[in-house]
């Protein structure tokens, strides 16, 4: 069965293969697979609370930006006619318009010839970031940003951790030797700075030293669980212990989206509020500039 699985490398991952070929070699092969759907309904759900707590922000940042592209190319142009036509009543001299206001129309002219250059620029844009992140300096450095982004930073890094632990204490359940099950979770982890720790640790367990050791030295992993995974090495009781920070991260997870999720909201509402309220005051001051020209 695992050989089966191995030839269908799309549809079966590695994770697969070795814990099925683990399980026909220790005879427990219901065992295995009623752990591996364990594993995969845990993984998945962890999966979609993190889209969960992705989604929202994405799509009120399109709708903040639809909103201000809307406004500068349909609005503020015709608003642009009119001031040019303000006059002060008393000299017959145009007003000249504040500061914010001359702003606004000078963005607004910009994006009005310019749409163009935008457009393509973010585009290219884009695909140099992707290109960029396919080699091997700018796919580390850019997980290295991920990790140490402001809000989504410390999720990002409770979701790799807690990946790291879960997959390694299925695996070492399952009968996978450490080496193999090292280079297995290397390749799944999806975070290049943690599966440069996971190989230096695969290393230093070739070399007979322990797990914990390289681990330690990444900024990653916290102190609690490198402390974990030595104490489980030396009481012969990793996976168990994996077992439990996995679990226990699962939970921060869980926690950190729910307050990740009421965070964003008013961040995204106040930023909202901040463009509209600014093109909102461009467009009104020349005419309350106007009203005290009047008064005057």
């Amino acid at each position: 069965l695992s050989q089966a699985m191995r030839n269908q490398p799309k549809i079966f991952t590695r994770i697969y293969v070795n814990m099925i070929k683990a399980g026909e070699t220790a005879g427990q092969l219901d065992d295995i697979l009623s752990r591996l759907a364990g594993f995969l309904e845990t993984a998945e759900a962890l999966r979609a609370k993190v889209k969960g707590a992705m989604t929202y922000p994405i799509i009120s940042l399109a709708v903040i930006i639809s909103i201000t592209v809307a406004l500068m190319l349909g609005i503020i142009p015709k608003f642009e006619k009119m001031f040019s036509a303000l006059k002060n009543p008393k000299t017959g001299e145009p007003i000249p318009l504040p500061g914010v206001t001359q702003m606004v129309l000078g963005i607004s002219k910009f994006m009005q010839s310019y749409w163009w250059m935008i457009l393509f620029g973010s585009v290219g844009l884009f695909i140099v970031i992707r290109l960029w992140r396919k080699t091997k300096s700018g796919e580390l450095m850019w997980d290295t940003l991920m990790l140490k982004l402001p809000v989504f930073g410390s999720l990002f890094k409770l979701v790799g951790v807690g990946r790291f632990c879960r997959t390694l204490s299925t695996l070492l359940r399952a009968g996978v030797p450490i080496l193999s099950a090292l280079e297995i979770v290397q390749g799944t982890v999806g975070n290049r700075v943690i599966e440069d720790a996971v190989g230096e640790a695969r290393d230093s367990i070739r070399g007979g030293s322990t797990v914990a050791e390289p681990l330690g030295k990444c900024a990653v992993f916290p102190p609690m669980v490198v402390r974990m995974i030595e104490v489980g090495e030396r009481a012969g009781a990793l996976e168990q212990l994996l077992e439990k920070v996995s679990e226990f991260y699962e939970q921060e997870v869980e926690s950190a989206v729910e307050s990740l999720t009421s965070m964003i909201e008013p961040i995204l509402i106040v930023v909202m509020g901040i463009i509209v309220g600014g093109i909102v005051l461009a467009v009104f001051l020349p005419i309350f500039k106007l009203q005290m020209a009047f008064k005057k």
